[in-house]
């Protein structure tokens, strides 16, 4: 295997932050899977906080932290040399996003338009996989490097540092799409009131109404439908 790593130069990567490449796949293996059961944890944490505060304050927290995370990140990442705290950061930033799948595209959706929340899922979800074709492709674009400059290592991370100042508007042009949103249509963020128990109102044994909303049809006693008056 020396033989091997004598021969072969190592990659950009590797001349920037002196990692073997062996490290930086495992560690891609490691902290992916750490993500992915943090996961969890935010999930509980998530149902923990739906508990103590009202609901439009809950879902904007998880909605809107995790892009402001993001943005600091992004901020902070060019001033940063420790290979260790870049990693950390990055994590913390993957895992803040990972809560909008709570906060944003699968809850929200939901409680506010059951009917059509799989509709709306399916719209957002494939609006939000276009980015990561086309990022990777700017991201080249703005970082590749003549290997063979004098001044690479200076040229490739300042090149860097530009890039990650670019990705800082992502989750800056995403609040304010959201604050926006709501501001504008501040009516329809409201929770659906067939998920609001506290909208209810029972009128007949066979018949619930809700606040604001046309009564349902609901199985009576002998199972047939009883339609709403």
């Amino acid at each position: 295997s020396s033989g091997i790593n004598a021969e072969c130069p190592l990659r950009p990567g590797d001349k920037v932050f002196h990692i073997p490449t062996t490290v930086l796949s495992w560690s891609t293996f490691f902290f992916g899977s750490a993500i992915g059961f943090s996961m969890m944890a935010l999930s509980k944490v998530f149902q923990v906080v739906d508990k103590k505060l009202p609901w439009l304050p809950c879902r904007m927290i998880f909605t809107l932290v995790p892009f402001v995370n993001a943005a600091m990140i992004f901020l902070i990442l060019p001033s940063v040399n420790y290979f260790p705290l870049i990693v950390i950061l990055l994590v913390a930033m993957a895992m803040g996003m990972g809560t909008l799948f709570n906060g944003s595209f699968i809850t929200v959706n939901y409680e506010i338009d059951p009917v059509n929340s799989s509709r709306m899922n399916s719209i957002f979800n494939s609006v939000g996989q276009i980015p990561g074709f086309i990022w990777p492709l700017i991201q080249v674009f703005m970082t590749e490097t003549d290997e063979t400059i004098s001044d690479y290592e200076e040229v490739h991370r300042s090149r860097w540092n530009r890039y990650f100042y670019t990705m800082t508007t992502g989750p800056l042009l995403a609040l304010a799409a959201i604050i926006l949103a709501y501001y504008l249509r501040p009516e329809e963020w409201k929770l659906h009131p067939s998920l609001d128990a506290t909208s209810v109102v029972v009128t007949n044994p066979n018949v619930v109404e809700f606040d604001g909303a046309e009564e349902v049809k609901i199985k009576g006693d002998k199972g047939k439908e009883n339609p709403a008056a």
